[in-house]
């Protein structure tokens, strides 16, 4: 919790503490229900329970509905049916599906039963969708007109559909068939001579999305063309829903901690987002593959060092700097692979960037391993009395960062090619090659020129 709500939620907990009702009406009505959200998440369930039966129900329905799913499920529980009715009432349909996706049957059906028929009916249907797509983000309620209104006709038709609707920042244009065929702002509507006819003066170019369309690419679309919500179309383009503003910066969020967490090696869920009660062992899970798999690349670069030994035994101070070069090449390949990985979920690399982008990160790479390189160099030179030495763990420092650089770009765009999750899969194998090539690198000229080091 944000620090800043601390002396709120003191001030919540005495007049809770003293069941000061007008003192917490007060209180509350100081609070965004975002905030409020925020404060429940710190207190019991039947304070949290109290506070929310405060409220009136769209503050509350607000508040609910940024909760964490565990903390919903127990305030659930905890509510009265006309509390929660009120709440599920104000809430929209995709986050009323979102909830009952979270919750047991009995409690699904609890939900189910105090919606109106027609809610049920749409809020089954989005479950039907996968989460991770169009159809899984979209709200069924939006406002729509007909080619054939006149701009007079259009507005009242919307007073009547606009207190239901999620946004009316678009008016999508129906036909019989409830197929899209054009779009129009409310301020075109609004400017617009009462008698003209909607066809006249709506815009045929339409930006939509398949129904089936990955999440991830729907939040591209948008970002692409500034909407702030985008329509959402079966196989015939009769419209469904449209995907809002707010769930777009969601899945621009979890899509970002998904693809952080890749290049860490952490998995795809768990650690990020909001999802905070997962179990330890899918957390083990998630993550033990990849330690696996560094740990048999450590393996291989242990391999390396045993077969120049004789370099090692003859010239001790070559050791001193493995771990120096081990870490850079690795830092320098994370951050070539951070930058690649962010273009990639961004669309601004593609497959057919990748001679441009590797030639960038060649040119970055090499900048970087001469600055590190002569640095080093010195500092090997100076502290073992050795300019030889220092040569060598200076080229060899410009090599292995070079090469690294080169890593990060290279191996997420292979994997991405081939259908391979590039976020998750390439941060191990990166740094392990990155490692074995520093370590091949530095010893084979530390071999080269034993002579001159000894």
């Amino acid at each position: 919790m944000d620090r800043e709500l601390q002396p709120a939620l003191d001030e919540l907990r005495d007049l809770l503490s003293a069941q000061d009702q007008a003192g917490l009406r007060e209180a509350l009505d100081r609070l965004h229900p975002s905030d409020l959200a925020d404060i429940i998440e710190e207190l019991t369930t039947e304070e949290a329970t109290q506070l929310l039966s405060l409220l009136d129900a769209e503050n509350a329905a607000e508040a609910f509905d940024d909760l964490e799913s565990q903390t919903q499920r127990e305030v659930l529980a905890s509510l009265g049916l006309p509390e929660i009715a009120g709440i599920l009432d104000q809430m929209a349909d995709d986050d009323i599906a979102d909830l009952v996706a979270e919750l047991g049957t009995e409690q699904a059906e609890q939900v189910l039963g105090l919606l109106t028929d027609e809610d049920a009916q749409d809020v089954k249907q989005l479950l039907t969708y996968d989460e991770d797509t169009a159809g899984g983000i979209m709200t069924t309620e939006f406002v729509w007109v007909k080619a054939g209104y006149t701009a007079a006709q259009s507005i009242e038709h919307i007073r009547r559909l606009a207190p239901q609707a999620e946004t009316i920042n678009y008016i999508y244009v129906l036909d019989d068939d409830e197929r899209l065929s054009g779009v129009l702002s409310l301020r075109e509507l609004i400017v617009t001579d009462p008698g003209d006819r909607v066809s006249q003066f709506m815009e045929t170019d339409i930006v939509s999305v398949h129904v089936q369309e990955d999440q991830e690419e729907v939040a591209r679309q948008a970002m692409h063309y500034d909407l702030l919500a985008i329509p959402v179309v079966d196989d015939d383009r009769r419209m469904l829903g449209i995907v809002t503003i707010d769930d777009l910066i969601d899945v621009i969020d979890e899509e970002a901690a998904e693809d952080l967490q890749g290049v860490v090696g952490g998995g795809t869920s768990g650690d990020f987002g909001e999802d905070q009660a997962i179990v330890p062992w899918t957390r083990v899970k998630q993550r033990l593959p990849w330690l696996i798999l560094l740990m048999f690349g450590n393996f291989i670069a242990a391999n390396v060092m045993q077969h120049f030994e004789n370099v090692l035994a003859s010239v001790v101070a070559v050791a001193f700097f493995v771990p120096v070069l081990l870490d850079s090449a690795g830092n320098v390949g994370t951050q070539s692979l951070a930058v690649t990985i962010r273009g990639m979920a961004t669309r601004a690399i593609g497959p057919r960037d990748l001679g441009r982008v590797v030639w960038r990160e060649l040119q970055t790479g090499l900048l970087l391993g001469l600055s590190c390189g002569t640095i080093i160099a010195v500092v090997a030179a100076l502290w073992q009395s050795n300019p030889m030495l220092g040569v060598v763990v200076g080229l060899a420092m410009s090599c292995g960062l070079t090469v690294a650089a080169v890593m990060g770009v290279v191996v997420p765009m292979v994997f991405d090619r081939i259908g391979v999750d590039a976020a998750v899969a390439s941060s191990p194998l990166i740094t392990t090659a990155a490692d074995v090539t520093a370590l091949l690198i530095y010893f084979s000229l530390a071999t080269v020129w034993m002579a001159r080091l000894l």
